[in-house]
């Protein structure tokens, strides 16, 4: 999820057989950003949505599939932020709600690497369930 990834970087240069990159450079700031990466057999975009604020760095791709639409957030809290996580908590809840109200039989997977911010605040504040109870790396 999290990336080191500039503008300047073609992402040519970053493609894996059988995979699209969807990505989202960091503005100014170094190594963050955040990158998805999906079975090119997939139908999917990324989703540009009102109240986008620079400083998360977080990016949604829409996923169409015949059953049922996947909304998927790519999210990278940095372990120093230049944003209150509290701010950041409640910016995700009112994507999330306004999300989910303008695709609302779709299904939602948010991933990424949230550093020191608290798995519980998120799944309590956002409404979400955990699959994953424990960190992937660095225990």
């Amino acid at each position: 999820m999290e990336t080191h990834l500039k503008k300047k970087h073609d992402s040519q240069m970053f493609i894996a057989d059988g995979y699209s990159l969807f990505r989202r450079d960091s503005a100014g700031r170094r190594g963050s950003g955040v990158a998805v990466y999906l079975r090119n057999c997939l139908k999917a975009s990324i989703l540009n949505y009102p109240g986008e604020v620079p400083d998360y760095e977080l990016m949604w791709v829409k996923v169409e599939t015949a059953s049922r639409d996947i909304l998927v957030g790519a999210l990278y809290h940095p372990p120093k932020p230049i944003y209150q996580p509290s701010a950041l908590l409640e910016h995700l809840e009112n994507c999330i709600d306004e999300l989910t109200g303008e695709y609302p039989r779709t299904s939602l997977v948010l991933a990424g690497d949230f550093n020191s911010q608290d798995n519980d605040d998120i799944i309590s504040q956002c409404a979400l369930n955990a699959i994953v109870d424990q960190p992937t790396r660095g225990v």
